[in-house]
């Protein structure tokens, strides 16, 4: 069994997801017994994505206010011919939660309740990450992933490898300046207006991305998400025309104002403004009180947990076993099957996932016949500016349902 880090200390177990790039496997640390996960790049990658995402990480992690919603990271080194990231073992993402909520229950989108707790959380993370100087870039179900032994009511933000600083640390901490003619940071289907525009990303693009996130979750669906075209910059272009025609009031006719109100408030931001944090959040407050709604952080996968589990006091870990494949995918819902269609909706581990749109995540491999992933295609090299975005790699663990 292969071991990584100091003195061999985290045990690389089973595959638990895969992109182009990178491999994140399950993993145990041998000292304190816990679970971990493992993540890991070929060092060959033209640009290595791990390494930033580390620092990113530990800056995060060493400021002067540490975020909550960060994963820990245990280790980050090089082992033969890959770059290595041990971070905190999360629970899984919100897409796989609301694929599992469909299949479970019935439902093709979350509750207004469930959405708006979600959004109060995602809103403070994008906050303290913006106070130390980053835009996110990469806002997506995929990438928020409730916690675990306790955790469940806790909503993380993983994957920083398109983190960057939107403040000149050599210029006294002024902000960057408006580059226009940028290429697509992140994935489309998410992207701010302003992103698919080639504007520079900044705070802005992060809490629009985070509204059509939650616009997202609320209907199951966005309206450019049926979008057919073979050709990558087309179906790029299509999603921002979709995006434009749709229009914010038709967008959001079905949801409360308050979502209108937030999509408002992110076109009406200059470049370098900082978003009304506090007004948002009144957002959400003010949808809570009009709708008689609880925050309680009884979430809808709350309720798929024996009202003995609650409130979530078992390790989701330690009950994963018990008759749950969490590594079997359940049938697509009617969008995610929409989205298939088309194979630009979809990539394989192989394929280059440059500004990939939106795409349900894919069944995760069998364990490989060797521990360490295998050497990416040529098309996986990216650039880290150059509106590129990391694979797929969620490191969820496994949920009783029912």
């Amino acid at each position: 069994m292969h071991r990584v880090g100091p003195h061999q200390r985290f045990m690389v177990l089973e595959v638990i997801g895969s992109g182009s790039f990178s491999t994140v496997y399950r993993g145990f640390d041998t000292v304190t017994k816990d679970e971990v996960a493992i993540k890991m790049e070929p060092k060959s990658i033209k640009i290595p994505l791990l390494a930033h995402e580390s620092r990113v990480y530990r800056n995060l992690a060493t400021s002067d206010a540490p975020i909550a919603a960060v994963p820990r990271v245990y280790w980050y080194g090089e082992e033969g011919e890959y770059s290595v990231l041990v971070l905190e073992r999360l629970g899984p993402s919100l897409d796989h939660l609301l694929m599992h909520l469909t299949m479970r229950q019935g439902r093709q989108a979350m509750s207004l309740k469930t959405v708006l707790m979600i959004a109060d959380q995602v809103l403070e993370a994008l906050r303290c990450v913006h106070r130390n100087g980053y835009v996110y870039r990469d806002i997506k179900p995929e990438n928020c992933l409730i916690g675990m032994r306790g955790q469940a009511h806790r909503v993380y933000i993983v994957d920083y490898g398109l983190a960057k600083r939107y403040v000149d640390v050599c210029r006294m901490g002024q902000h960057v300046p408006m580059r226009e003619g940028k290429k697509l940071v992140g994935t489309a289907i998410f992207a701010s207006l302003n992103n698919h525009m080639g504007r520079e990303c900044s705070r802005r693009d992060d809490v629009e991305s985070l509204g059509f996130m939650l616009t997202y979750l609320a209907m199951g669906k966005l309206p450019w998400m049926d979008v057919a075209v073979d050709d990558r910059l087309e179906l790029y272009d299509a999603i921002k025309r979709g995006k434009i025609e749709c229009g914010i009031t038709h967008l959001c006719a079905s949801l409360p104002d308050e979502f209108a109100a937030w999509f408002h408030h992110c076109r009406a931001l200059s470049f370098a403004q900082q978003p009304d944090y506090a007004y948002l959040k009144q957002l959400i407050l003010r949808c809570f009180i009009r709708h008689q709604l609880h925050f309680d952080r009884l979430y809808d996968w709350s309720r798929a947990l024996s009202p003995q589990q609650r409130p979530f006091s078992m390790s989701l870990c330690d009950v994963e076993h018990r008759g749950f494949d969490w590594t079997t995918p359940p049938p697509p819902t009617p969008a995610a099957a929409a989205a298939s269609a088309s194979s630009p909706h979809t990539t394989t581990a192989t394929e280059d996932t440059n500004n990939q749109p939106h795409k349900r995540p894919r069944p995760l491999p069998a364990p490989p016949s060797q521990i360490l992933p295998t050497t990416p295609s040529p098309q996986a090299a990216v650039a880290m500016d150059g509106g590129e975005s990391p694979p797929d790699c969620g490191w969820g663990g496994g949920l009783t349902w029912g």
